[in-house]
């Protein structure tokens, strides 16, 4: 039987709809597999103290919070006093990911390269349309929220991010084994 009151992780995934609006990309965010985030978004599994531990460092929610009955108290940041919202998920991301510039232009050519392994998926799955459109919503969404560089520091920019793409590459055919490449 699923429970008709909002869980603790309902009410959670509600807050991040911007950024992980489906099952498994709020999956993919805690660490947790897509069937625990439906069963217990769904009241039909309780949340254990490790699962709420995994998903307060990846959001930045209060574990106790996540333990409390649904319903008694209103989500809360990590300090157990501070209204949780779709800001405070935003200042734990900006927080969690203050690293050197040089990480963060190889986190980003990690994720244009695992954006292309994904479209690759699609391609041979034969969703590639579906796929091209939620990838322009997405540049759209990216655009909106950050705006963009000027032309000269979009040049370098990309230059950067070529590179470290080509390290990517590089890492990936060699981690592979040799039946994949």
């Amino acid at each position: 039987m699923i429970s008709r009151k909002l869980t603790n992780i309902a009410v959670l995934r509600s807050i991040l709809r911007p950024w992980t609006s489906e099952e498994v990309s709020f999956a993919a965010l805690v660490g947790l597999s897509v069937s625990w985030v439906k069963k217990t978004s769904a009241g039909l599994k309780p949340i254990s103290p490790k699962a709420a531990k995994a998903v307060s460092l990846a959001t930045g929610v209060s574990a106790d919070w996540l333990l409390t009955k649904p319903g008694e108290y209103p989500p809360v940041e990590n300090d157990n006093a501070t209204p949780y919202t779709c800001e405070s998920y935003e200042r734990w991301v900006a927080n969690k990911s203050s690293v050197p510039e040089q990480h963060a232009v190889a986190g980003v050519a990690q994720g244009i390269a695992s954006i292309v392994k994904s479209y690759c998926g699609a391609l041979v799955a034969g969703k590639a349309q579906p796929a091209l459109n939620e990838l322009w919503e997405f540049a759209r969404f990216m655009e909106c929220r950050y705006g963009r560089a000027d032309d000269r520091d979009e040049q370098s920019l990309l230059k950067e991010i070529q590179h470290e793409l080509n390290k990517v590459a590089v890492w990936d055919s060699n981690t592979r084994p040799p039946s994949q490449n």
